[in-house]
């Protein structure tokens, strides 16, 4: 009787513990491996594509486009001198689609492809 309530307590310890922690499957929905094949720029900053498409938290972004917001210069930087030098593999980190209405960056990770 003691046993079963203390394996009780310890069932309800480890599902409370489980909720804690984040779903492993929104960790990939946030990112995307890829290499940019597309640029342009709009007044609220610089606009990317990726061969593999946005990640998961953006889908229905329009035509694929990820939005770098103009006030994340240090990124829109690294981006732009990536396209400069030929290197075009990242990992692209989102936040989902936001105000603007397209998918957000929210980190560009430059990779070797």
């Amino acid at each position: 009787m003691i046993a079963n309530e203390f394996l009780k307590k310890l069932a309800a310890l480890a599902v409370a513990f489980g909720l804690l922690l984040p779903p492993m499957a929104q960790a990939a929905d946030s990112y995307q491996h890829g290499n940019i094949y597309d640029t342009t720029s709009i007044a609220q900053g610089l606009m990317i594509r990726i061969e593999s498409g946005p990640p998961g938290n953006c889908a229905g972004t329009p035509q694929g486009w990820m939005l770098i917001k103009s006030e994340h210069k240090a990124m829109m930087a690294l981006a732009l001198l990536m396209l400069a030098s030929g290197k075009r593999g990242v990992v692209v980190y989102t936040m989902g689609i936001g105000s603007s209405g397209f998918c957000e960056i929210n980190q560009l990770d430059p990779i070797e492809v």
